[in-house]
């Protein structure tokens, strides 16, 4: 039984390291959830086997007395305490099905670190592991390459001239290739074929070639910085006079050959060149600035989270609330064009932000002792092939550690992570143990341990890797096919949400967005409108009961209150109390003070709405969309002088005015009798041939100048294309007296 217990660990661990190459394009994120749920169900399943090994004999119990297992288990302790008194402690222990980054995952982590330390004793091994590895990234670099060429490349944009291979993001692809360059060099340095030695050249060579076509500048960077480093560490590590030499040499052309280069690239001639023959990727990394406004902004409001929270934070994966509480109002729209941000593109600043100083401390922790341990050995090697080994250990890890500065933790780049770790404690301990060494039974019997792990095994695959993988599923179904099919598309995602999952969050997200877009729908029945809206109410109600500071499900919920008041006008009352309750707890939101407005406009209170609408005005004045709503404000308030100008100022500050043709209607319902120069230039410059709203706002104002011919053909062409439009607007017609 021993052996096939091995067995299955060692298959389902190197299966891990296979998972940057699988996606499984029916799932949502395709790129990160179904790599992540096959991960837990791998691990899971070691586990149980490793759980039996460990009563079946004790020599592959932990070593508890290890340092970075010590340190490694602080860092997962405190993030599971700092997660039972979050913000938001749903979304600390399972993140959201995009990024898969929660404490559950991180637990999982965890446990393949234990098993791999506790099962992966000989060299053998371990080369083996780091081989696959290293085997795997290739693949995925040749993918990625592959795309340049139209392999493989449904969503790449050759104007980007950016890879992202099966990873399916190029930082990311760039941030796990740059750590197989170390891996690669690693081996090298251990190998002694010569054929394995080229082989391996060949490797790194096609590694870094393909994180330049990603375009991502801090790999790039972390990669020179790197090998700046590993020279430095040659000269002064060796004793040779002759090796120091060659260090410096090869450190001087490596700094030389670079900024040369760089600036070279920086003339004009260079320039020219580099726009003739590099591709766009590649030029992105010479001639974009490293300071992204955006980036520099969501680090600061992380650092002003910190200082509300320095020392617990706001919880793992929370950085969303921080984002909300203390983004700039002028920021919406042209800083940071989506209204909520998860992630402050720093996992650094993320930390201490979400977890305080003790997070923060937990998880340096871990990194220091590795560096530690490693430091030590390279110290204490006797040659320089054992001090370029440790090295390029220490220096995977560094590199890790400084592109983490502009990034985040995503799943693809921290399997080679946590096995490295574990590979830190085989590499730097002083006695290397034989997996198959005898050791004593621990005396519990078998009969009774593996029917309980068995069972416990089942269960949790059941509930972390299957359920979440077929909702997951199902949900993507039910987003690909309500657009096209309603029907069968709102009996997917019934079937979807009826079991619920940390999966339902995001799609509740997409059921909301589908049901306000069939809102809009001119030709689509009304009972079913409200039935889709009366479902996805009752599901985003569920979603913020399990969130409930989350301003994402909150606004999308007041959106749903109002498309349904003209079902039920007590949605209005309960969209009021909501948005009051958002607005209190972010006051410079514009988003939520839009929703507020909206709702006091419908609920008849237009002194209100107004007064809301001005402050939405006065957090930025020379910001279009505000004054836009106060013309909606003024619309409701049949003030026709008030509308103009502020349509004016909304056109003066770069709103688009005529994307809205339903304002317009409304507009022309309210004019006077005959004509109104004013009103007919606003229609005629932003008139949409194929708008029902537009068209039927033309026929109104036609009736009212009294140009009969004109309003018939606009509704000859509302009864051909939109008929159950047609029948509102002949009923306005009839009300119009002229």
């Amino acid at each position: 039984m021993k052996k096939t217990l091995l067995w299955i660990i060692r298959l389902c661990s190197l299966a891990i390291l296979f998972l940057p190459l699988y996606v499984d394009g029916s799932t949502i994120y395709p790129y990160t959830f179904s790599k992540m749920v096959a991960f837990q169900f791998l691990v899971e399943v070691s586990l149980g086997a490793y759980v039996i090994l460990q009563f079946l004999e004790r020599s592959y119990r932990v070593d508890w007395k290890n340092k970075l297992i010590q340190a490694q288990s602080v860092w997962i302790v405190v993030l599971a305490l700092l997660s039972f008194i979050s913000v938001d402690a749903s979304r600390s222990w399972w993140s959201t099905a995009q990024w898969m980054t929660g404490t559950i995952t991180y637990l999982h982590f965890y446990a393949w670190f234990i098993i791999l330390v506790s099962v992966f004793k000989e060299w053998k091994e371990w080369r083996l592991m780091i081989l696959a590895s290293v085997g795997v990234s290739v693949a995925v670099a040749l993918f990625g390459l592959g795309q340049l060429i139209g392999f493989g490349a449904s969503h790449y944009d050759p104007e980007l001239g950016r890879i992202y291979s099966t990873v399916g993001n190029p930082i990311y692809l760039a941030h796990y290739l740059l750590l197989h360059i170390f891996l690669a060099a690693f081996l090298f340095v251990k190998e002694n074929a010569q054929f394995a030695k080229i082989l391996l050249i060949f490797t790194v060579c096609i590694l870094a070639g393909t994180i330049f076509f990603t375009g991502t500048r801090s790999a790039v960077l972390a990669l020179f910085i790197s090998l700046v480093l590993f020279f430095v560490l040659l000269l002064f590590g060796t004793a040779s006079k002759k090796q120091r030499i060659i260090s410096l040499s090869l450190l001087g052309a490596l700094i030389a050959c670079t900024v040369g280069l760089f600036l070279w690239l920086q003339t004009a001639g260079g320039t020219a060149w580099a726009q003739g023959h590099i591709p766009a990727g590649l030029q992105r990394l010479v001639y974009e600035t490293f300071q992204d406004p955006a980036r520099v902004e969501l680090v600061h409001i992380a650092w002003q989270g910190f200082m509300a929270k320095p020392f617990f934070g706001w919880g793992p994966n929370n950085y969303s609330y921080v984002f909300s509480s203390y983004v700039k109002p002028h920021d919406f729209g042209i800083l940071f064009p989506k209204l909520w941000y998860d992630q402050a593109h720093n996992h650094v600043m993320n930390i201490l932000a979400t977890t305080g100083i003790v997070g923060f401390l937990a998880y340096l922790l871990s990194w220091c002792v590795a560096w530690y341990l490693l430091w030590n050995r390279f110290i204490s090697a006797g040659s320089t092939r054992e001090k370029i080994g440790y090295s390029t250990i220490a220096l995977f890890f560094f590199a890790y550690f400084l592109q983490n500065l502009t990034v985040f933790d995503t799943p693809v780049p921290l399997i080679p992570l946590y096995c490295i770790f574990a590979f830190v404690v085989f590499f730097t301990s002083d006695e290397k143990k034989e997996s198959e060494g005898r050791g004593e039974s621990s005396g519990v019997p078998v009969a009774f341990v593996v029917p309980v792990a068995a069972l416990l095994t089942a269960i949790a695959i059941m509930v972390l890797s299957i359920t979440p993988y077929k909702q997951g599923r199902i949900g993507q179904r039910a987003v690909d096919t309500v657009v096209r099919d309603y029907d069968r598309g709102l009996l997917f995602f019934q079937r979807t949400l009826s079991h619920p999952s940390f999966v339902s969050d995001d799609i509740r997200n997409q059921l909301a967005s589908a049901a306000l877009v069939y809102d809009k729908k001119y030709d689509f029945p009304e009972q079913k409108k409200k039935d889709l809206l009366n479902f996805a109410i009752a599901e985003m109600e569920e979603g913020l009961r399990r969130h409930d500071y989350s301003l994402e499900h909150g606004t999308l919920l007041l959106a749903l209150y109002r498309s349904y008041a003209k079902y039920s006008p007590a949605a209005l009352t309960t969209a009021e109390g909501l948005a009051q309750k958002l607005a209190e707890r972010y006051p410079h939101r514009r988003d939520v003070l839009f929703e507020y407005v909206f709702i006091e406009r419908d609920l008849g209170r237009i002194e209100v709405a107004k007064e809301y609408a001005q402050k939405i005005i006065d957090l930025d004045p020379s910001r279009g969309d505000a004054h836009w709503v106060m013309a909606q404000i003024h619309l409701s308030a049949s003030n026709l002088d008030g509308v103009y100008d502020e349509i004016d100022l909304a056109k003066k500050y770069g709103y688009p005015i005529f994307k809205d043709g339903s304002f317009y209607f409304k507009l022309a319902k309210l004019l006077p009798n005959g004509k109104s120069p004013r009103f007919f230039s606003y229609l005629l410059s932003g008139w949409q041939d194929n708008s029902p709203d537009y068209i039927g706002a033309a026929a109104l104002y036609s009736k009212k100048i009294g140009d009969r011919k004109a309003m018939q053909q606009d509704l000859v062409w509302l009864r051909e294309h939109a008929p159950e439009y047609a029948k509102m607007v002949e009923d306005e017609l009839k009300n119009i007296k002229k």
